[in-house]
Parts: structure tokens; C-alpha cells; sequence
């Protein structure tokens, strides 16, 4: 009895080294993705033998070097293709094995019992589970046989080796096989069942592989024809016309924050974006979610494919050509100043760019302009306002290198009927450097508390406006500057006035103007009045420091008033004289106009007496002709 008992435990114990059964950790297939429509994929190169060549039942890739040699004469076949980029698909196919070879290693497996070497492959008859292997081998001449349904997994820590003439064969599922390689591996067998995911690269020196070869980090290479590879690749997923935008980029400069975001439709996404050939611009980063962005730092033009993939794999790529000025010219807007607008009147105002190169593109990049009013990329502002008030924008234009000018406008809509508005003083007094000033500037005539701002020029330095109207502040600078402005009431009516404000030096003589007053002028007769300065040092610059000439009058900068005046009426104005270091006499004249000079005529009087004296010259002739 006890010999019956050590024969059973004896064969069961030789039963099981020559046919070892599942080891305990159960087994699950890995998700291959988008990776199981290929029957070779590769990470440097995928290289076919020569003629006659090995046919591949899958797609073939290689991806991030997209390297592909010999096809033909080693081909695809069926619906399947060869990805010659590095597109979208095979991208995702390399992320899908990775996660396929993750999950196989996280399975573990059961070490292979003697009596051959746990490595030794050959001679052994397996059924489904999990193995672990150190490095995996298969003598030549020698069978691994697999057989019955289920998953088998083995997970080799270093390389699997098949020698020629060896076979992996057996009842099992070809497509239920894989194997997990930490390094390479080399396939020189006669028959070879299931798919490789080698860390590193794997070749395949002949025979047939039922199943796929995936190498994560190397290359794919089949030296001996006449093979062929494949039998569990899935036919590639119909995919839908993917379409990136814009179909061109704005060229960029050098040192100018740039920014520009790629769309993909047509797919289902969300989409991944990438540089799948060329260079970026230097300084410039694609984001996965395809935001082109960075500051470039190298001129010149620059030619890259972006292509954009879904999860199902499939993708859309475009090629974009992005120019870098090497520097930035100074873009100046006209004008400085927008023209009021007023509510319900048509408005339109073309703002005029200059400096840069190519076409100019304009946006407003701060502040909202008024309801009713729009900004056409070509600069032109143009609708009919709606509401009154004042608005406060930054325009920017961009030129053809990608390069900017800005500027910011205050547009001001004033109601639909403003009354007149009234600033005073009309002249400012001068200041002084050093000596603090201060000017109070009122309004008067519309509605509410005025608001006041400058709208052109710029004040002394050391001087500034304040909302209310005032002009404060000690003044730094000797100088003259010439500002405008603009009072607003509570209704958004405007009023403008021209300043003229002059910065002595910190001592300065008394100036006087001759003469006090100005002799009155006639429409249409000769005017000319020498205006003189004595007080200061060197020869004076005369101007107009506010107000207006009588129309046909001017000033030259030596103090001459002439002309022949063309319109009757007076005229207020500053006139002030600069000497040699920029002290300041200052008169306000008021220039009277005249109509035309009347045309003489005779006294009532006198033409009676004249009448007379001529009618008795008469009676005397006409007597003395009687006589005689």
C-alpha cells in the first residue's frame, strides 16, 4: 500500500515538472489600444529585410524617430499601412504599449520549475497563467508548446532568446500570448506565437511570428525575407477628416511675448498636440493642449508640423511657417487725439499706422469703446453711438513680423445737443523752476461737476491736473509746453482748450510788451504793428500763447503783427515773448477789425452852394451874350 502511495506521489511529482500547470496569481490580459493595430512597431527604426521581403499583418511605425527602411521590398498588407511620420496614431500606440508593458510587469508571475534551468524554455509544455523569468531561452531545434484556452503571460527580466530552429507552438490562442522583455529580443526561430513588448529593441531573423513585436525604446529589425509578422493586429479605426486652425500663424519678433492657441475639430477629443517634424521658433513651447507660446529669442523663419490626436488614435496634422524679425521698430498711431462723438450722428475715424512692415492687423486689447462704435481689423472706427458718456480703450496694431505699437484713446460721446462750455482762465500764468505753482482751471455752462483731463501734450515737469481742474505742483525743467485740456460735465458734453504753459528759470527779470494796446485794423486794408520786449536777456521769440489772430493777420517770432484782415470783429489773444533763457513776458490783446473803409461824400450843404455858384455862372454867360 505504501509503494501504491509513493508511485502516485512520484508520477504526479514527474507529471508535473514535464507538464507544470497554472501557478496561482490569476492572469489578465493588458488593454494594447490604439498599439493593437500594429503587427512592428519601433522606437528608433522599423527596418524590412530585403527581397523577397517580410510581410507585416499590422500597421508599421516607429516613433519618436520615424525611421522606416525597406518597405519595399517587405510590405503591409490588407487595409494595413506603414506610418512614415511620427503621426498621431503611432504616438498613441507607443503610449499604449508602455501602459500594456506596466501592467503586465505589475502581474509578477511564478518562477518555472527544473529539471531543465528555470530560463531554458525548450522542451516544456505549459498551460495558461503567469511566469517570471530571469533571461528567457529557447536551444535550437527545441519546442515550447502551449496549450489550452486562457491568458499566458511571462514576464522575462532581461532578454528572451529564441535559437534556430525552435518553435513556440501548441493549442493555445496566439493573440492570448504576451510576452513582457526587459531588454531585447531576438526571434531567429522557425514558428513563434503571441506579442512581444521588449523595453529595448527585438529582431526578427526569420520564421513566422503569429502575434506583434513592439519595441518601447529601440529598433525593429527583420535581417532574413521571405518571413512574415502579424495575425492579431486589428484592422485601423475609420477615422474621421481631422482639421487644425488657424490654417496660418502671425509671424513673431524677437524679445515679443507671443501667444497663439491651435484647434483641432473633427475628431472626438479631447485632442493632443505635438511637434511632429520641424523646429519651433527658439523661446516657443507647444502645449498638449496646443497653446503655442514663449517669447522668441532667434530671428529667422521657422517650419514645424503640429498634429493634433484623440484617443481612439486617430489625428490631423498641419505645417505652419512662422517668420522672426529680428527687432521691433517704433509703430506709431495717428492721431493722437480722437475726434468727439456725438449720440445718434454717424462716426468714423481711420487710425493710421506707421513704422512697421506688411499688413497691419488692429484689436482692442483693454477698455470697451462706446455702444454703437466698432474696430475693423484695418484700424477704421466707425458706427453710430448710442449713449453718451466716456470711454477709455487700448488699441493695438500688429504688423506683418508680429510686432506691436499701441496707444490709448479717451472717446468721448457727447448727447445728442450740448450747450457751449467755457474754460477759464484763457492763458496760464507762467511758473518758475523750483518755486511750487498752482493754477485752479474752472468750467462753466454745462451740467453737473466738469471732469478734466489732458487730452494732448504734456505738462511741465513736476506739474500735474488733477479731476477737478487743478494744476499743481513745482515745476523742474526751463521750458514751454504746449497741452489741451478738455473739461467734460456730468452729461459727457465736452470743451477743449489749447494752454501754453512757460517754466522760467528761478529768477527772472520783468518783461514788458509795447505797446499796452493794439490800434484797431479794417477789413481789407494793410495791417502792421511791431510788437517790442525789453526787460529780458538776448533777443526775445515772440508767439501766440492762446487765442486766435484776426483771420489774414500772423505773428513772425520777431514780433511782427500783419496781414490785411478779411474778417471784422475782435479777437482776444495771449501773445508772449521768451528771451534768451526762457523767462516769459506775457500781454493779453484784444484786436478790433473794422468793416470796409466807407466811401467819402460830400456835405448837403456844400452841394447846394456848389448848385448855386454854378447855375449863376450860367446867367452871367448867358447876359453877356445878350449884350453883344
Amino acid at each position: 500500500m505504501k509503494r501504491i502511495g509513493w508511485l502516485v506521489l512520484a508520477t504526479t511529482g514527474l507529471a508535473a515538472l514535464l507538464n507544470w500547470g497554472p501557478p496561482v496569481l490569476a492572469q489578465v490580459a493588458p488593454t494594447l489600444g490604439v498599439a493593437a493595430q500594429f503587427g512592428a512597431l519601433g522606437a528608433s527604426a522599423v527596418t524590412g529585410s530585403a527581397a523577397p521581403g517580410t510581410v507585416v499583418s499590422g500597421d508599421v511605425g516607429s516613433y519618436p524617430t520615424p525611421t522606416i527602411t525597406n518597405f519595399p521590398p517587405s510590405s503591409t498588407s490588407g487595409t494595413f499601412i506603414i506610418h512614415r511620420a511620427a503621426d498621431g496614431v503611432v504616438q498613441q500606440a507607443q503610449a499604449d504599449a508602455l501602459t500594456a508593458y506596466t501592467f503586465l510587469a505589475g502581474q509578477g508571475g511564478a518562477i518555472l520549475p527544473g529539471p531543465a534551468a528555470p530560463d531554458e524554455l525548450g522542451g516544456r509544455t505549459l498551460t495558461s497563467g503567469v511566469y517570471a523569468l530571469g533571461a528567457a531561452n529557447l536551444a535550437g531545434s527545441t519546442a515550447l508548446t502551449l496549450n489550452g484556452p486562457g491568458v499566458f503571460i511571462f514576464n522575462i527580466s532581461s532578454t528572451l532568446v529564441m535559437n534556430t530552429s525552435s518553435t513556440v507552438t501548441g493549442t493555445a490562442n496566439p493573440c492570448n500570448v504576451y510576452w513582457r522583455v526587459g531588454t531585447s529580443a531576438t526571434l531567429n526561430g522557425s514558428s513563434f506565437m503571441g506579442t512581444v513588448i521588449a523595453n529595448t529593441s527585438i529582431t526578427v531573423g526569420g520564421g513566422t511570428v503569429t502575434g506583434r513585436v513592439l519595441a518601447l525604446n529601440g529598433a525593429v529589425t527583420m535581417p532574413t525575407g521571405g518571413n512574415t509578422i502579424g495575425g492579431c493586429s486589428a484592422p485601423p479605426v475609420a477615422c474621421p477628416i481631422i482639421t487644425l486652425s488657424p490654417p496660418t500663424l502671425p509671424n513673431a519678433a524677437v524679445g515679443v511675448a507671443y501667444s497663439q492657441t491651435i484647434v483641432a475639430s473633427g475628431g472626438a477629443g479631447p485632442f493632443t498636440f505635438s511637434v511632429t517634424s520641424g523646429t519651433l521658433p527658439t523661446g516657443l513651447t507647444l502645449t498638449a493642449a496646443g497653446v503655442l507660446a514663449g517669447t522668441p529669442t532667434t530671428a529667422g523663419p521657422f517650419t514645424f508640423t503640429i498634429t493634433a490626436s484623440d484617443p481612439a488614435g486617430c489625428s490631423g496634422s498641419i505645417t505652419y511657417t512662422v517668420s522672426v524679425a529680428a527687432a521691433c521698430p517704433v509703430i506709431t498711431l495717428t492721431p493722437p487725439v480722437l475726434p468727439l462723438g456725438r449720440v445718434g450722428v454717424a462716426y468714423s475715424q481711420l487710425i493710421t499706422p506707421s513704422g512697421g512692415a506688411g499688413a497691419y492687423v488692429f484689436s482692442v486689447v483693454s477698455g470697451t469703446l462706446p455702444a454703437g462704435i466698432t474696430l475693423s481689423a484695418g484700424g477704421l472706427l466707425a458706427g453710430t453711438p448710442t449713449t453718451a458718456g466716456s470711454s477709455t480703450v487700448t488699441i493695438r496694431v500688429t504688423d506683418g513680423n508680429g510686432c506691436p505699437g499701441t496707444i490709448v484713446y479717451t472717446i468721448v460721446v457727447a448727447p445728442a445737443a450740448c450747450p457751449v462750455i467755457t474754460i477759464a482762465p484763457p492763458v496760464l500764468p507762467p511758473g518758475k523752476v523750483g518755486v511750487a505753482y498752482s493754477q485752479q482751471i474752472t468750467a462753466s455752462g454745462g451740467a453737473g461737476t466738469p471732469v478734466f483731463t489732458m487730452v494732448s501734450g504734456t505738462l511741465p515737469t513736476g506739474l500735474t491736473l488733477s479731476a477737478g481742474g487743478l494744476v499743481s505742483g513745482t515745476p523742474s525743467t526751463v521750458g514751454s509746453s504746449i497741452v489741451t485740456i478738455r473739461a467734460t460735465d456730468g452729461n459727457g458734453c465736452p470743451a477743449d482748450i489749447v494752454y501754453t504753459i512757460v517754466v522760467a528759470a528761478a529768477a527772472c527779470p520783468v518783461i514788458t510788451l509795447t505797446p499796452p494796446t493794439l490800434p484797431v485794423g479794417a477789413v481789407g486794408v494793410a495791417y502792421s504793428q511791431q510788437i517790442t520786449a525789453t526787460g529780458g536777456t538776448g533777443s526775445p521769440v515772440f508767439s501766440v500763447a492762446s487765442g486766435t489772430l484776426p483771420a489774414g493777420l500772423t505773428l513772425s517770432s520777431s514780433g511782427l503783427l500783419s496781414g490785411t484782415p478779411t474778417t471784422a470783429g475782435p479777437s482776444t489773444v495771449s501773445i508772449q515773448a521768451l528771451d534768451g533763457v526762457g523767462c516769459p513776458g506775457v500781454v493779453l490783446y484784444t484786436i478790433t477789425i473794422g468793416g470796409p473803409a466807407p466811401v467819402p461824400t460830400l456835405p448837403q450843404a456844400f452841394v447846394l452852394l456848389l448848385a448855386l455858384g454854378l447855375t449863376g455862372a450860367g446867367y452871367v454867360r448867358l447876359r453877356r451874350r445878350a449884350r453883344g
